[in-house]
């Protein structure tokens, strides 16, 4: 028996203590928590539904009437934030935290599944750069993943009543997770009828106990969406390359995946997996196909291809050997601080979106003071800044209105809350002072009346 003197007796007891999964769990949470805490307070994200979130929580806090900030509903961030004080540090800490519990059950998924580096590779997840940034704003997905994961485990802990109800909730934060109920499916064994319907049902009470007001408010006509406009092929391979491992992590993962295949050409080798295992293979083919197809059809944002990203992060480790997935492991890590292109290396995408944030969140600010400065009424087309410079603005409506863009026909657009001015045209005679900002000419289609061009950004920079 080794003696533990008193330098080696604390180390020892350390080590001893991170073997234990209830002390790694919690290590995982604090540390994922933590290395969120410096980005949580420059405004709600870069994405305006984070700060169209924050516009209609304002609203329902204030008159106690319940909008959507867009359809087909998105309840429980909407109707938590309407409690919480009004802060960006607040709003977007729920999604830090939401984030670190989606680590912790990928942890303990790693961890029944009995795959390899559990504790490092949830962390290495954690660190993803479509997961790093939205754990840092006020938007829905990771609210989502969290109980998406939470119930996956609990379903191969055949506790199906908590996944069903936890699976519901997730509804609640994004529709599109009832897809994931086909994976949870696949990932236990064959049940007895009974256990489907109780997981079924648990999951439509989680789901319903939310949408009641979202009914109460839109009827069914809720179930509706957003098309947008069209995307380019370029920029969708943008989105599910760099957009969602940055370029550093995405070289490491090429470069660990073509590691694989020359072993498997030098020793050709099958699949050793279980028959848990096998199940998690169904199940991580069934989410990446889903949410892949959902994204192709409404290919809007990277962020969409989350689910793709966790399960293709859950299958790795079935497939990399323990040499070959370390470097993914690194190149998680180092991905959201470090990018490169043509003439050297350079702040990553984490950091450059915070930059981002705030130099957006300085304009904003700026460019409202430049509008309380001009004679009223005022008019501001505003593009997807909408939200944000609505959310900023001290000024009335009867004085500033700002609004999304302007149809063909004159009819002014907006995401939600009907403005009493329905018409640029309806503007124009009430002496409003037409605005568009430079960088949104495209959501300015009406030939008459003529805006002035404002621009957001000093020296026309762009965005």
């Amino acid at each position: 028996m080794i003696k533990s003197g008193p330098a080696t007796g604390p180390l020892f007891l350390c080590l001893h203590l991170m073997k234990n999964p209830k002390i790694q769990a919690v290590l995982l949470f604090v540390l994922v928590l933590m290395s969120r805490l410096p980005f949580l307070s420059s405004g709600f994200g870069m994405d305006p539904d984070s700060w169209n979130m924050a516009l209609v929580a304002r609203h329902i806090a204030e008159t106690g009437h319940y909008v959507t900030s867009r359809l087909p509903g998105y309840p429980m961030p909407e109707l938590l934030y309407a409690i919480l004080p009004e802060s960006y540090f607040i709003f977007n800490l729920i999604s830090a935290v939401f984030s670190a519990v989606a680590t912790v059950f990928f942890f303990l998924l790693l961890r029944h599944f009995r795959l390899p580096f559990p504790f490092l590779f949830a962390l290495a997840f954690s660190f993803v750069p479509i997961i790093y940034i939205n754990s840092v704003s006020s938007v829905d997905y990771m609210w989502a993943m969290a109980f998406i994961l939470a119930g996956n485990y609990f379903a191969v802990k055949n506790e199906f009543l908590l996944a069903g109800l936890l699976l519901g909730i997730s509804l609640s934060c994004r529709v599109t997770s009832v897809l994931m109920f086909v994976p949870l499916l696949l990932l236990i064994p064959r049940q007895p009828l009974r256990i489907y319907l109780k997981l079924c049902l648990a999951a439509a009470a989680g789901s319903l106990l939310y949408f009641i007001p979202v009914i109460s408010t839109y009827g069914f006509n809720f179930l509706t969406y957003y098309t947008g406009p069209d995307i380019g092929l370029r920029r969708i391979v943008s989105m599910i390359t760099q957009e969602l491992w940055g370029r550093v992590g995405l070289v490491f993962l090429l470069a660990a995946v073509l590691w694989q295949v020359i072993i498997w050409l030098k020793k050709p080798e099958t699949l050793k997996a279980d028959n848990s295992q096998r199940r998690l293979l169904m199940a991580g083919g069934a989410g990446i196909s889903l949410s892949f197809l959902l994204f192709l059809y409404l290919p809007h944002e990277a962020a969409y291809l989350i689910p793709t990203v966790v399960w293709i992060m859950l299958l790795l480790p079935l497939f990399l050997r323990r040499q070959v997935l370390l470097v993914v492991i690194a190149g998680c890590l180092i991905s959201p601080v470090v990018t490169f292109g043509h003439t050297g290396i350079y702040k990553g995408p984490v950091l450059l979106n915070m930059e981002y944030r705030e130099y957006h969140f300085r304009h904003f600010s700026t460019l409202l003071q430049k509008l309380s400065q001009v004679e009223k009424p005022v008019m501001l087309v505003a593009g997807w800044h909408e939200h944000a410079l609505k959310f900023l603005n001290k000024i009335p409506d009867s004085e500033l209105l700002i609004v999304y863009r302007v149809e063909a026909d004159g009819k002014i657009s907006h995401y939600h809350l009907e403005e009493t001015i329905t018409t640029v045209q309806e503007a124009e005679r009430k002496g409003y002072r037409i605005f568009l900002l430079e960088q949104m000419q495209d959501e300015y289609e009406v030939d008459a009346p003529q805006p002035e061009l404002i621009p957001l950004f000093p020296n026309h920079e762009s965005e």
